[in-house]
């Protein structure tokens, strides 16, 4: 009944009503023609039916016979639409336009997202996939899924299993990634274990070998500590692969100085440029600088936390020119302390302080910082024996 309803719209259909003569006679000749009345009823003393609006001009015959008198009542279906609008052309252009645009978006892939990984960057998945067609923007009819799946894990050796699932405009991509083979101990090339630094040992635990030192033995770089060969009682020479854990008492020092007067970038100009981002297009708003340094950042549409690829971009470039900075006091302290804490992590990365010391000095044309650390750390290191 639905489409049946459609059907009349899309050909347009027309209310009248009659009134005077004879109705019934009008409904026979309406009946023996062939013409379609529907929705026939009376009130009070009129007679009213719906016909389409193409079959509407024959019935004036049929009226002329029997005696009535027909008058439009309501003009309903497109047809009608399209003559009230017909000067309006631009109204039937935008509503074209717009069916047009819903069936191309919702025919792209708007949204990609990537499900079960862990180890494998986000980043490294998307690149492969879209390089081969997964990727915001993309037609998913244009897509083969199988033959994706297949590429993209060949691609990524570090996954075992992945699955592009297309669900309206998100495509959902399921991964498993490889279990790592355990590392397999070398127990057969003999080696000895050094030291890898100056210290003073306070712990020596030996698992295979025999040691070269004691608890509280002081021991320079190279110095051996556990000793891969032993000998049997007959006197025998045995090779092993020595293995243990040494604990030794380090010291390390750090230092940071920063002068008052540097020579630097100096900013000379800059400029900023918005673009619109849509999928994978770029649209700029303005114009590029030429030889310069720039930096950007891209904000996106979401709809809670589903983001959308649809967004802003802003762009900063600026023009840097060599000169030199003064600093004073405070602020050459507050660069020495920052660059300063990235030198003591590194020095005592992989260590245990026990005990610190640390200076800040204002020279005539610098601020110097520095520290000395008494640490605990694994001083063993492993050197094979070459036996020639």
């Amino acid at each position: 009944m639905f489409i049946v309803k459609i059907l009349r719209w899309l050909r347009g259909y027309v209310v009248f009503c009659v009134s005077d003569g004879f109705s019934e006679r009008f409904l026979n000749l309406c009946s023996n023609a062939g013409v379609m009345l529907w929705n026939t009823r009376m009130r009070g003393e009129m007679l009213f039916s719906n016909v389409r609006a193409g079959e509407y001009r024959h019935l004036r015959e049929y009226a002329k016979k029997s005696g009535v008198k027909m008058r439009v009542k309501e003009r309903h279906g497109m047809p009608f639409l399209i003559k009230r609008y017909r000067a309006r052309s631009g109204l039937a252009f935008g509503f074209v336009f717009l069916l047009a645009f819903v069936y191309v978006m919702s025919s792209m892939v708007w949204i990609v997202e990537i499900e079960g990984n862990s180890k494998v960057p986000d980043s490294q998945i998307y690149s492969v996939l879209s390089q081969l067609g997964v990727r915001q923007g993309a037609l998913k009819g244009g897509l083969d899924i199988q033959e994706i799946q297949r590429r993209a894990l060949s691609g990524i050796p570090e996954l075992s299993w992945l699955s592009v699932n297309i669900d309206g405009c998100l495509a959902c991509i399921e991964v498993r990634e490889q279990t790592a083979a355990p590392e397999v101990t070398d127990l057969t090339t003999p080696s000895n274990v050094v030291a890898s630094r100056d210290g003073q040992i306070i712990k020596l635990e030996v698992l295979e070998g025999k040691a070269a030192q004691k608890n509280g033995s002081a021991v320079v770089k190279g110095d051996l500590l556990i000793n891969g060969i032993t000998e049997d009682k007959d006197g025998t020479p045995r090779l092993h692969r020595a293995r243990g854990n040494v604990v030794a008492l380090t010291s390390h020092e750090a230092v940071c100085e920063i002068p008052f007067i540097t020579e630097s970038e100096i900013l000379s100009s800059e400029k900023t440029r918005y673009s619109l981002i849509g999928f994978s297009l770029k649209l700029p708003l303005g114009i590029s600088g030429d030889d310069m340094h720039w930096y950007s950042h891209t904000s996106y549409a979401c709809t809670g936390e589903t983001v959308l690829p649809l967004g802003i971009e802003r762009e900063r470039f600026a023009v840097y020119s060599p000169g030199e900075i003064t600093l004073s006091e405070n602020q050459a302290q507050l660069l020495a302390v920052e660059e300063f804490f990235h030198i003591q992590r590194r020095e005592l990365a992989g260590t245990e302080v026990t005990a610190s010391q640390l200076s800040l000095e204002f020279g005539s044309d610098s601020c110097k910082i520095s520290g000395k650390y008494m640490c605990e750390e694994k001083i063993g290191e492993e050197r094979r024996i070459i036996i020639e």
